[in-house]
């Protein structure tokens, strides 16, 4: 039954993309985004470029890491052009991506570093307040969230052993807070997908996870939704 519905979705979909314009299904090839890069589009066809790259976030993305790499190779570009993308760049990493830094003491975790806010008790705090408060770390669990346009990302890190954790990744939505359904939650670490959950309940779990660095690719069926990047270390 479950998969029948995924291919309805899917069937779904490729009807909506079918439907579009043709103008906002067909991606920025690379010849364009390089040319794009390099400035050496017309007027008319650097405006379409950009145009494109505010609506699809595939190409946006694509285009974000260009810039990096064309920054660290070559720092000389048009001012026009860098001021557009660097405003791209904060746009995808504030809309996509969660950072957390922990680190494991004994039973206890140390929050090193987060782009999200920390619970502490009933409290919502931001990491510049725990700093302030002088509150260090946190016994054998730490919950971790962020909001985002229309749902907030939850994250509950639990120390198991001394070298093992688990993950429990909830997504709820934002006014309500009622937890989002029909989700795929990915678990990847150096680049190999380790597990992934269709979640009916906007919750999933990894257990028996070692120390190090992982990504959480939280997805609906059409879109990358967001991304945690998680870094524990001792």
């Amino acid at each position: 039954m479950r998969e029948d519905l995924e291919k309805l979705a899917d069937n779904v979909y490729k009807e909506w993309k079918v439907s579009l314009k043709p103008a906002l299904r067909q991606h920025l090839d690379e010849e364009t985004l390089c040319c794009f890069l390099d400035g050496r589009l017309s007027r008319s066809q650097s405006l379409r470029a950009k145009e494109h790259l505010l609506r699809c976030s595939d190409c946006a993305e694509v285009f974000a890491s260009c810039v990096k790499l064309k920054v660290l190779e070559d720092p000389v570009l048009p001012k026009d052009l860098m001021d557009f993308a660097k405003g791209l760049i904060a746009k995808q990493e504030s809309n996509e991506y969660f950072e957390i830094a922990l680190r494991a003491i004994g039973a206890a975790w140390e929050v090193l570093n987060t782009t999200g806010r920390v619970m502490v008790g009933n409290e919502d705090l931001a990491l510049a307040a725990l700093r302030s408060r002088k509150i260090g770390d946190f016994k054998d669990e730490v919950v971790i969230s962020k909001d985002f346009k229309q749902f907030r990302v939850e994250v509950k890190v639990e120390n198991k052993e001394q070298k093992f954790f688990s993950l429990m990744v909830s997504v709820k939505k934002k006014n309500s807070g009622k937890t989002l359904k029909d989700l795929r939650i990915k678990l990847i670490k150096d680049n190999q997908e380790l597990e992934s959950y269709r979640s009916t309940s906007g919750l999933a779990t990894f257990e028996h996870l070692m120390l190090g660095r992982y990504v959480v690719e939280i997805c609906d069926i059409v879109k990358r939704l967001a991304s945690v990047i998680l870094k524990i270390k001792k």
